[in-house]
């Protein structure tokens, strides 16, 4: 299994802390969140890792290099001119190679746990994917992850939901592990109403086919890094501070 890593945002609400720094490389509890992420999934046992890079990529680059430091294989992957995470993805199918993938946000701060937990899923249960959620207060500001009652099978994703939309409080969390076939369905995207190829667009595509994607819940913490109230929140959860989706 390989590893993507989605690192190409500036991170425009932080104002001039990404001024000079890339938003994956923020230090928060002692190391770049970048750094964070990788160790986390470094735990169970991936080796090959590829950056998909794009603002002030030099700064990412002259900091993991080849990944030898760390122990791990990195290449880099210019994020395409195409946006969105589904084009992210795409990007890094000849580094993919076949194999089966993890993608991640590369702004988000969990637990190993969590990291561990969508591999557990998507290895030991017979899918094509498997999702990490988190549960959210309000399900109208990402993207709600809608499963069957037994909460075993995602049944679809619903991007930037409307009000009063059939919604769920579990949202994509931005770890996803899932088999080749998926890039089958990242080149049939088309843009979304955003202009953006979005993944979920590719995941619900898969589900509509009769193919399996199941869910992980996360039971701890779980924090995306966009604004400076986050950062500071994003170091309590590293240093231990906060409990999560308990």
């Amino acid at each position: 299994m390989k590893t993507v890593v989605l690192a190409a945002g500036k991170g425009t609400r932080l104002g001039d802390l990404t001024k000079n720094t890339p938003k994956p490389m923020l230090v928060v509890a002692g190391k770049p969140v970048l750094e964070h992420i990788i160790s986390h999934i470094m735990q169970a046992g991936i080796k090959d890792y590829a950056l998909v890079v794009r603002y002030l990529r030099e700064k990412i680059e002259d900091y993991f290099k080849d990944g030898s430091p760390l122990g791990i294989r990195v290449a880099y992957i210019p994020q395409p001119e195409a946006y969105g995470t589904g084009a992210a993805l795409l990007a890094a199918k000849d580094f993919v190679a076949g194999d089966d993938v993890m993608m991640t946000f590369g702004d988000v701060v969990v637990s190993p746990e969590a990291y561990a937990g969508v591999l557990d899923v998507f290895k030991n249960t017979e899918c094509d994917g498997a999702i990490g959620l988190n549960w959210v207060a309000d399900p109208y500001k990402g993207a709600a992850v809608l499963t069957n009652e037994e909460g075993t099978v995602v049944t679809q994703i619903v991007e930037k939901p409307k009000q009063g939309e059939l919604v769920s409080n579990w949202m994509n969390a931005g770890i996803f592990a899932f088999k080749p076939v998926v890039f089958k369905y990242l080149e049939k995207l088309k843009p979304s109403v955003r202009g953006e190829y979005e993944f979920p667009d590719a995941i619900n595509a898969m589900i509509n086919d009769g193919l399996t994607v199941r869910p992980y819940f996360i039971k701890g913490p779980w924090q995306d890094v966009g604004t400076p109230e986050d950062l500071l929140r994003a170091e309590k959860i590293l240093l231990g501070a906060e409990a999560g989706n308990e």
